[in-house]
């Protein structure tokens, strides 16, 4: 079995890698107040474009009274715009899973978007290409690496309070790129695959509490370069599963569970073009 270790890379390298596909979903209150609801993954499938998220990031997206949605992105300056609002009924969803939402799942979704929210999308973020990540997924690590895991979310207990501004009112979100170790978990027989994730924070970022507001983000898996003599550097990326719940703190620390390879690769993107067949091929 190949070795996991620690990611480490120069944040502002992993960010640029792995963060910007990351998108926050912000419910909105009052019109104005904002609250983090869940985690996704931007992605391209052929003329398809959306989020991968969780189910029931899904479910409370659509039971919010305003009849719009917050999309949170995390550009590369911090001048730049973060958020814009979508309406609700511009919105496809193609969810698995359903109520009472437990580890065992399932709890996965795709949600599309129009072309005009993703070519605005496109200025503040980076699209993941499915197609890519499908016919990578099975090749073997690149010669001369190390592996490392992490998760991509947004902590809700991490959003700063608002400030009032002349004109707006700005709240601070963070997107917590969280390295650790992911190990499948022995799902015989059931189509919807897991892996369990081992945070492994540093001594100098403590983790949060809670890990509310990361559900639906994904679980890559890295290869950084292992020679000695030369700075590291991040080799290759594969989205390899959706982050969709924490486990209770046992011994001041909780675990991360998600959906694996066969639940995006295998079921949901067959199920996307199924759903989209008309959009396969851009049209």
């Amino acid at each position: 079995m190949r070795e996991t270790v620690l990611v480490e890379l120069p944040q502002d390298e992993l960010f640029a890698h792995i963060g910007r596909f990351t998108l926050g979903f912000l419910e909105i209150v009052d019109n104005e107040s904002l609250k983090v609801c869940g985690s996704g993954t931007l992605v391209q499938l052929g003329g398809i474009a959306g989020i991968i998220t969780c189910a029931h990031v899904v479910e409370r997206i659509l039971q919010n009274k305003n009849k719009e949605v917050g999309l949170l992105c995390f550009p590369v300056r911090r001048q730049q715009p973060q958020s814009f609002k979508i309406p609700l009924q511009l919105l496809e969803t193609l969810p698995f899973g359903a109520p009472k939402w437990t580890q065992e799942g399932p709890d996965i979704a795709f949600v599309k978007l129009p072309s005009q929210a993703v070519a605005h999308l496109r200025n503040f973020a980076n699209v993941l290409s499915l197609e890519a990540q499908l016919d990578r997924r099975a090749d073997p690590a690149p010669a001369g690496t190390v592996q490392g895991d992490l998760v991509a979310g947004v902590i809700d207990e991490w959003t700063s309070p608002p400030i009032l501004l002349k004109q707006t009112t700005r709240i601070m979100h963070t997107c917590l790129l969280n390295t650790g170790h992911a190990e499948a978990l022995p799902d015989a027989g059931v189509a919807f695959d897991r892996f369990e994730f081992t945070p492994a924070p540093t001594d100098e970022d403590a983790p949060p509490f809670s890990y509310g507001g990361s559900s639906g983000g994904g679980l890559w898996r890295i290869w950084i370069s292992a020679a000695n003599d030369q700075p590291s550097r991040l080799m290759e990326r594969r989205l390899v599963g959706v982050a969709y719940f924490q486990t209770d703190l046992v011994g001041g620390a909780r675990k991360v569970i998600c959906h694996g390879l066969a639940s995006i690769y295998d079921i949901l993107i067959p199920a996307i073009h199924d759903r989209w067949k008309e959009s396969r091929n851009g049209s």
